[in-house]
């Protein structure tokens, strides 16, 4: 019927039905709802629209790290701190490196260390984290902490942010950080500087020196006391005191014998171990021993010779007269022929006599220049009995009929005493002169006293007798 029939448009009407945050699309005779993106179609017609929440769902493109806030219909993206909004939608957040760019706030001596987002500030060893994130590094001195590991003897010096062990000399570093240090013996190892007359004691990190005894000085430079010329021996009186390097010796003198210390005397006489001739007499005395040559030897008593002609009578000798004359009965010490020598000092020495020679020698009593026996004088010339002899040379002999050592002929009466005369029956008439006594004895002879007659008479009667005993005596020679 040819009416007119005009589309209504809703949309523009708002007669749809659409959810407000729809989009209504006005189509011939009707209309079509689109909810918005972001939302969803809870119908399926647009009608009613739900806000999706993307973050939520994790529908959202935000980058990983970026922070996704959701908004009606959509969601934002914000980079964290630290990344760079490359797109800057927050769909790319690219880490920031603080530390490389220099935007960090470390203490110029912590390290940075880059982390996403971030970073992290690091104090070195030997300093103090004092704000607790490396913001504020301060140095820390361990060696007045004594958190070092020095060792004991070691010297700590601080350095920025750390500290150096040092060995003190006379010690090693046995592990190159002063963190050990080892006592080095440098007596035991020879590296002192002390006198080779010292002695070297060790110390810890060090060593002393000292002189010996018997030496002098500092230890560096010792030099030998002379003990000896000091008197600071102890050698003894009788000993010779010989300094020595560091030392001395002692030796008892020639003649003593001992340690030196002590010295006592050595009787070399008593022992045997002079050396004094065989012919000398060894003296003892303090230290030594005196020889003097015995008598009839002549030398300094270490070496006697006999010496003739000295009046000492030596071995080897038959006489030493004192001279070497010869012809004196004593010639170069040997008794010349025909001589006697006596032993004495100096020999005597005379002609030697012969019994019967008319000469009284030695040991003869009488000599009465004969052999013969009977005639007073015996053959071995001694007096024979009833007889007596005078001295002469050659002896004159008389008989001596009573012995009394007076001749018959000179023997006297009572009136003249004659204590030599025998008188046997003690009556005052000597035994020659008493006729009583005499009458019947073989003696024969007799006398009578009285008068002086008779006493001539006795006496020539005497020597009527002897004057023939003469006479015999020459008639048989």
């Amino acid at each position: 019927d040819g009416t007119l029939v005009t589309d209504i448009d809703e949309c523009t009407l708002g007669t749809d039905n659409c959810d407000a945050l729809a989009t209504c699309v006005n189509t011939p005779g009707s209309f079509t709802c689109t909810c918005p993106a972001g939302y969803d179609d809870t119908n399926g017609d647009g009608t009613l629209c739900t806000e999706i929440d993307e973050c939520a769902l994790g529908t959202d493109n935000c980058d990983a790290v970026a922070t996704c806030v959701n908004t009606p219909g959509s969601f934002t993206c914000t980079c964290p701190a630290g990344y760079d909004d490359t797109n800057g939608d927050g769909t790319l957040c690219a880490d920031i490196d603080e530390c490389t760019l220099g935007t960090d706030n470390c203490d110029a001596l912590a390290s940075c260390v880059n982390t996403p987002g971030s970073f992290t500030c690091t104090c070195p060893a030997g300093y103090d984290d004092t704000n607790g994130d490396g913001s504020l590094c301060t140095e820390i001195d361990e060696c007045t902490l004594g958190t070092d590991n020095c060792d004991a003897v070691a010297t700590c010096t601080n350095t920025p942010g750390s500290f150096t062990c040092t060995c003190p000399t006379g010690f090693l570093d046995t592990n190159g950080d002063g963190t050990l240090c080892t006592d080095i013996d440098e007596c035991s190892i020879g590296s002192h500087n002390c006198d080779v007359n010292a002695t070297c004691t060790n110390t810890p990190g060090s060593f002393t020196c000292e002189c010996n005894l018997g030496y002098q000085g500092d230890g560096l430079t010792c030099t030998d006391i002379d003990e000896c010329a000091g008197g600071q021996d102890n050698c003894a009186e009788n000993a010779t005191c010989e300094n020595t390097d560091g030392g001395f010796d002692c030796t008892c003198n020639a003649g003593f014998t001992g340690d030196g210390v002590t010295c006592s005397d050595y009787d070399e006489c008593s022992l045997g171990t002079h050396n004094c001739d065989e012919n000398a007499t060894c003296e003892n005395r303090p230290g030594g021993f005196d020889c003097t040559c015995n008598p009839g030897y002549s030398g300094d008593g270490l070496t006697c010779a006999v010496v003739c002609g000295d009046g000492q009578n030596g071995p080897g000798e038959d006489c030493d007269d004192g001279n070497q004359t010869a012809g004196d009965g004593c010639t170069d010490c040997s008794v010349d022929e025909d001589w006697t020598c006596d032993d004495e000092h100096p020999s005597e020495c005379s002609p030697l006599r012969l019994c019967g020679d008319g000469l009284v020698d030695q040991g003869e009593a009488c000599d009465d220049d004969n052999l013969q026996n009977g005639d007073g004088c015996s053959d071995e010339c001694q007096v024979e009995p009833y007889w007596v002899c005078d001295s002469h040379q050659p002896s004159q002999c008389l008989p001596d009929m009573d012995e009394d050592g007076t001749a018959d002929v000179n023997d006297n009466c009572p009136e003249e005493p004659n204590p030599l005369q025998a008188d046997d029956d003690e009556d005052g008439l000597g035994n020659v002169c008493d006729p009583y006594y005499a009458k019947g004895k073989t003696r024969g002879g007799g006398c009578v006293c009285g008068t002086q007659g008779t006493s001539d008479f006795a006496g020539l009667s005497f020597l009527v007798l002897f004057l023939s005993l003469v006479i015999g005596r020459r008639k048989r020679n």
